[in-house]
């Protein structure tokens, strides 16, 4: 599903660049308790604090109020987490959802997993197709397939039961990677309905993209002339479906149409992403040493086109839903930020990668909103190798935030408060003074991602950022507790 020979180079990349990170830590974050500015800091937090009575949802709305003033001329609301393990993130998520969905009008749902494949849930969503167990374990990431995302698309289906289709709120995926073949049998069966003589030739173009047998995609493995021509075939495909979108639709519908032309457009997306990651691959195996930046620069291209696509993934689904629709989207805060996130850890600014929210940020303005999460202690879950060396999901625990993090000023300011539960409007901030050499100054913020390790630890996992620069706004939980994985699930 993942391209693993490119994760396995970034986790060799980033055991020097964690260290590197924790020897910096000290020196970007900590300043005095007492300091002027750590108490305008706190003052100003909280201040600006809007409490959460609850993280669940369908416990009313009425401390979320704030939130229709801050929202009010978004169109994307982009919700982050620092890893895709945490109970009270996907809760809060799910409230979010709720909330915006039956106050403000939104018409979406999109999560940081394969379009294709998450179409089965947009199934039973919207129609009561399928069983929910099974439709939520078919996106393929155990992260994912957990107690807390099986109730949010439990509650769509309910919220939708009651509704005529056109009003129908939806659950979509942004990401392209993998889950190919959900992807091919919906073009296939698509142009079975429109045009059955074009069947043939794509299903020629789908065969680099075929992992059969445990093994990889042949794209992958093919000579760059071969690689070319399979892009071209899956590009013509595209545009055959693209350059008949008036008959096609006649035959169809709008909305079948344009779900099966981006079938087709994730499809060379995949293809372009496989053919980056092996040029990628092949260069780093070559470099001895591993310490050619250049060699590196591949690897970094490949994980950056990942966020190009994935932007223009949202783009097309925000322009699917209609004229003025707008939508939920929740990804990690690595993604959904507006920063180059390979700057945020130290060894990692090689890479320069544009963040999917950055790539958004330019096209749509403010009418994107980043909401980065944070948390001050607590536990979580992720993958990590096993003595079999295969993925497994485990709990981890992590210590309180360490003094300086965000985390630790976040937690810090409303002690004594009565809540420890709160989202802080960014775009509310001061432009001069104490507060805003605060929010410019790079801080360590938890990056925990779906993969951990027993052997790393809290501070070996933070970027350090400018919070300013990355984020409209932040939802801090003061504990946290590990996602509840289905018992019948992928995640158990």
């Amino acid at each position: 599903m993942r391209n693993f020979i490119l994760i396995a180079i970034i986790v060799f990349l980033s055991n020097s660049a964690f260290v590197l990170a924790q020897k910096t830590a000290a020196v970007s974050d900590v300043k005095s308790d007492s300091s002027a500015e750590t108490q305008a800091v706190r003052k100003w937090l909280a201040s600006r604090a809007i409490p959460l009575k609850s993280v669940q949802a369908e416990t009313g709305f009425s401390d979320l109020k704030p939130l229709k003033s801050v929202f009010k001329d978004v169109r994307i609301v982009a919700l982050g987490e620092s890893s895709h393990g945490q109970r009270e993130f996907f809760q809060f998520k799910h409230r979010m959802l709720e909330f915006l969905v039956t106050q403000m009008g939104f018409k979406a749902f999109s999560l940081e997993a394969s379009y294709p494949a998450c179409m089965n849930i947009n199934e039973y969503v919207v129609y009561g197709r399928g069983d929910s167990h099974k439709v939520l374990a078919s996106q393929g990431f155990a992260v994912f397939d957990t107690q807390e995302f099986f109730d949010l698309i439990v509650w769509m289906r309910k919220y939708n039961s009651k509704l005529p289709e056109a009003k129908r709120i939806r659950f979509l995926g942004f990401d392209m990677q993998g889950q190919y073949q959900y992807a091919m049998d919906a073009v296939s069966a698509y142009l079975k309905k429109v045009s059955p003589d074009q069947l043939t030739e794509a299903e020629a173009a789908f065969v680099p993209l075929k992992a059969e047998g445990g093994k990889g995609m042949p794209i992958s493995t093919q000579t760059a002339d071969e690689q070319a021509k399979s892009v071209a075939r899956l590009e013509k495909l595209h545009s055959f479906l693209a350059a008949n979108r008036g008959k096609f639709v006649r035959q169809t519908s709008q909305w079948d149409f344009d779900v099966v032309l981006l079938h087709a457009r994730v499809l060379v997306q995949g293809a372009n992403y496989a053919v980056a990651s092996s040029v990628g691959v092949r260069k780093f195996n070559a470099d001895k040493d591993k310490k050619n930046k250049t060699v590196y620069s591949f690897v970094g291209d490949a994980i950056a086109l990942r966020d190009v696509y994935m932007a223009e993934n949202v783009a097309t689904e925000l322009k699917m839903l209609g004229p003025n629709a707008r939508m939920v989207i929740s990804g990690h805060n690595g993604h959904i930020g507006l920063a180059p996130w390979g700057d945020g850890l130290p060894g990692f600014e090689i890479f320069k990668i544009q963040a999917m929210g950055n790539h958004l940020r330019k096209k749509f303005g403010d009418e994107y909103y980043a909401l980065g999460f944070d948390f001050y202690s607590g536990s979580f879950q992720a993958n990590e190798r096993n003595e079999k060396g295969k993925f497994e999901m485990r709990e981890f625990q992590t210590p309180p935030a360490s003094e300086g993090t965000a985390a630790w000023y976040l937690k810090t300011a409303v002690e004594g408060k009565g809540f420890q539960n709160y989202v802080i409007n960014l775009r509310d901030a001061p432009k001069t003074g104490l507060v805003t050499e605060w929010l410019s100054r790079p801080l360590g913020m938890t990056v925990l991602g779906g993969g951990f390790s027993k052997d790393r630890t809290r501070e070996e996992a933070q970027a350090h950022i400018p919070l300013k620069d990355y984020y409209d706004g932040l939802l801090f939980v003061g504990e946290t507790t590990r996602a509840r994985p289905n018992a019948d699930g992928k995640g158990k």
